[in-house]
C-alpha cells in the first residue's frame, strides 16, 4: 500500500472516530425544562401552533409569545412527540428520548460540515482535503468550553430553536451560496427548488434567520452597486424574483416578531440594548478563548498569506470582507429584535450561532490556500504551531460528561421503581425540569412526557428531597 493511500485511510479512521464521538456525546446531553411545554403543548404552543403565519399576533399585538417561530415550534412538537416511542421498540425506552435527539443533532452537524465542505470547495478524496475536514469537525466540538457550545446546543429545545433553523437557513440561501462559489454558472436546479421551499420555514422559525439574510442582503446589495460583474450576476428574473420573495418574507417577520408577548413585556429602551451588547461582546465572545483563537488563526493565514502568495492573499480577502462585514452587521441588528432577560447582555452562545460558523467558514478558505503553501521554512513552522496549538486545545477541552446522562436516568429509575402516586426522588440533578420539583402539580407534564416516550411507572408526578432523605 502506498504512503499516501495509507496516511488517506488513516485520516478517514480518525474523521470517523471523531464523528462517532461528538455522536455519543450529543447522546448523553440531558432533557430540558421546556420539553413538556413544547411536546405536549401548552396554551402558548398551541396559539402558534394554531396560527402558523402569527395572523393572531397580528390582530391581538402582545396576546402569545414567538408568533414567528411556528416552524420550530412544529419540529420539536412532532419530532420529539413521535421520534422516541417510534426508537423505543428498539432500544429501552429510558434511552429512546437521548437516542433521539442524539440522531437528529448528528445529522445536523453533520449537515453543516458538509455546507462548509460545499462552499469552500475542499477536496474531500485528498489527504489534504481530509486533514482540514478533520481539523474543521474540531469546532463542533459537542461539549464545547472553548466557545462555550456555540453550534450545537447541549438542550434539546434550544437546539430546535437555533441551531436547526440555521441549517434550514442556509438551504433557503442556497442559491445564492451557488452563485457565490460557482460565479460563472447557473445556480443548478435543485439548489432554486431547496431556496424557494425553505423561504418561508426559515422566516417562522425565529428571528436569528432573519437577522442573518437581511445582513446577506444587505451586503449583497452594496456589492451590486459597486461591482458591475455583481450586477450581471444577480440582475436576471429567477434571482430578482427569489430576492424580493425573501425580502417579503423577512419583513413579515420581523414585523410580527415586534408583536411577541415576551418582547412587549420586556422592553427596554435601544440605547440601554447597544450598552448591553458592547458588555455582551466582551463576557460571551472576546472573553472565551475559542472565539479570540478563531480571530487569531484567521489573522495568522492571512498574514501568512500575504507574505508567501500575494494572488491567494487577494482572493482570500474578499471572504475576509465579508465575514467581517456579516458579524458587524450582525451583532449591530442585534438590539433591533428586543431584549429578552435570559440574554441580560443581549448575547448568547445560541444567537452566536451565524457568527461562530462564519468564522470558522473563512478560516477553512484561509487553510485551504495556505496548505498548498507549507514548506519547510520558519514562517510555516510558527504558522503550523499556532494552528496546531489551537486545535489542540479545541479537543482538550471537548471532555466525555456521562454525570448528567446517568443522574437522570438514576432519577428515571426512582420513578419507575416506585408504587407511590407521587413518587419522591432524588435531588442531585433535574428531571425534565428547570428547577427543583418541591409541589408534585409542578411535575405533573414532565412525568406525562416520559409516558409519551413509553417510560411508564405508577407515579404520576414527582417531588424532590435531599438524597440522604430519599434513600
Amino acid at each position: 500500500m502506498k504512503s499516501n493511500q495509507l496516511q488517506y485511510i488513516l485520516l478517514l479512521l480518525l474523521l470517523v472516530t471523531s464523528l462517532g464521538y461528538s455522536a455519543y456525546q450529543h447522546f448523553l446531553m440531558p432533557m430540558d425544562g421546556d420539553l413538556p411545554s413544547g411536546v405536549l403543548v401548552d396554551a402558548d404552543v398551541q396559539q402558534i401552533l394554531d396560527n402558523p403565519l402569527g395572523l393572531e399576533a397580528i390582530e391581538k399585538p402582545g396576546s402569545y409569545p414567538n408568533p414567528n417561530r411556528f416552524f420550530s415550534h412544529y419540529a420539536l412538537h412532532k419530532y420529539m412527540g413521535g421520534m422516541p416511542a417510534m426508537l423505543g421498540s428498539i432500544v429501552k425506552p429510558e434511552n429512546a428520548p437521548y437516542l433521539a435527539m442524539a440522531i437528529i443533532k448528528f445529522l445536523t452537524e453533520l449537515g453543516l460540515l458538509l455546507f462548509i465542505l460545499r462552499i469552500t470547495k475542499i477536496p474531500w478524496k485528498t489527504s489534504q482535503g481530509l486533514l482540514i475536514i478533520l481539523a474543521t469537525h474540531l469546532f463542533f466540538a459537542a461539549e464545547d468550553h472553548m466557545l462555550g457550545n456555540a453550534i450545537i446546543d447541549k438542550a434539546p429545545t434550544y437546539f430546535f430553536f437555533y441551531a436547526l433553523p440555521f441549517f434550514w437557513t442556509l438551504f433557503s440561501l442556497f442559491p445564492l451560496i451557488e452563485l457565490v462559489r460557482n460565479p460563472k454558472e447557473n445556480p443548478p436546479l435543485w439548489t432554486w427548488v431547496l431556496g424557494f421551499i425553505f423561504i418561508p420555514v426559515s422566516c417562522l422559525s425565529g428571528p436569528t434567520n432573519t437577522g442573518v439574510v437581511a445582513v446577506v442582503f444587505i451586503i449583497l446589495t452594496v456589492s451590486i452597486l459597486r461591482e458591475p460583474e455583481w450586477r450581471a450576476r444577480v440582475l436576471k428574473l429567477p434571482v430578482l424574483i427569489y430576492i424580493a420573495l425573501f425580502s417579503i418574507g423577512v419583513l413579515y417577520s420581523l414585523f410580527i416578531g415586534s408583536l411577541d408577548a415576551i418582547g412587549m413585556a420586556e422592553n427596554i429602551p435601544l440605547s440601554e440594548r447597544y450598552l448591553l451588547l458592547a458588555k455582551g461582546m466582551w463576557t460571551e465572545m472576546l472573553s472565551r478563548r475559542g472565539y479570540y483563537l478563531l480571530f487569531i488563526l484567521w489573522a495568522a493565514g492571512l498574514a501568512y498569506l500575504r507574505f508567501k502568495d500575494a494572488t491567494s492573499f487577494k482572493k482570500l480577502l474578499r471572504p475576509s470582507a465579508f465575514v467581517l462585514s456579516f458579524i458587524v452587521l450582525y451583532l449591530l441588528l442585534l438590539p433591533l429584535g428586543g431584549y429578552r432577560s435570559w440574554r441580560p447582555n443581549m448575547l448568547r452562545n445560541d444567537v452566536l450561532i451565524p457568527v461562530t460558523y462564519a468564522l470558522i467558514l473563512v478560516n477553512v478558505l484561509g487553510w485551504k490556500s495556505v496548505l498548498r503553501l507549507i514548506v519547510k521554512d520558519w514562517m510555516s513552522a510558527v504558522y503550523v504551531v499556532i494552528v496546531a496549538r489551537a486545535l489542540f486545545l479545541f479537543w482538550k477541552f471537548d471532555p466525555l460528561y456521562t454525570e448528567h446522562y446517568l443522574c437522570q436516568q438514576a432519577r428515571i429509575s426512582e420513578l419507575q421503581s416506585t408504587d407511590e402516586d407521587v413518587a419522591v426522588i432524588c435531588d442531585d440533578c433535574l428531571l425534565v425540569h428547570w428547577w427543583k420539583v418541591e409541589n408534585p402539580e409542578e411535575s405533573l407534564n414532565s412525568v406525562k412526557l416520559l409516558k409519551l416516550w413509553g417510560i411508564e411507572s405508577s407515579a404520576n408526578a414527582y417531588v424532590v428531597k435531599p438524597c440522604e432523605a430519599s434513600d
